[in-house]
């Protein structure tokens, strides 16, 4: 059921369906955080798929407000959250960090262009073998996926170019 909810969402953005309601985006928005987390892949899969739309349909006008926030502010907000849990260690943590590195090299590239240096620093962190993730792999795996999606989606050119080294570093 929730792959087809996010699949729904996704196809829902794609045909720019009109929002009547300030808060469908923000449930919408949970749906999608809710199935990053989930311990099963397609789940995390459809997801992934459909975070991208979103953001391309809703939250792209700068001029759009949801609540006291402009789009702009959301879209910080949001990826500013999703760092963080790539750092999370709980009990859930392998999960929310598998999701949340591919949500995030999943995203369009005017989101990741504003909020580069935070994407690929905690991108990188995630990379990383620490007390309480070793057994981690996949976890790793994904960061690094999500890192090289971020990559090809920003290109050459967008100031990518002075992060090499510490991804390189990162990917050693």
């Amino acid at each position: 059921m929730r792959q087809a909810a996010c699949h729904c969402l996704a196809k829902l953005s794609l045909a720019r369906t009109p929002v009547h309601k300030e808060d469908t985006v923000d449930e919408w928005l949970n749906l999608i955080e809710e199935c990053l987390s989930h311990e099963v892949q397609a789940i995390r899969e459809r997801a992934i798929e459909a975070l991208p739309h979103v953001f391309e349909q809703y939250l792209k006008d700068d001029n759009l407000h949801y609540g006291n926030v402009t789009a702009k502010q959301k879209r910080m907000q949001l990826v500013e959250k999703y760092c963080n849990q790539l750092s999370n260690t709980g009990v859930n943590g392998q999960f929310l960090r598998m999701g949340y590195a591919r949500a995030l090299g999943a995203l369009p590239k005017f989101v990741l262009t504003e909020q580069m240096q935070l994407v690929i620093q905690s991108l990188i962190d995630c990379t990383k073998v620490t007390e309480g993730t070793q057994t981690w792999a996949e976890a790793r795996r994904d960061a690094v996926v999500g890192l090289t999606e971020v990559c090809q989606t920003l290109g050459l050119g967008c100031g990518l170019e002075r992060h090499v080294c510490e991804m390189r570093t990162a990917l050693l």
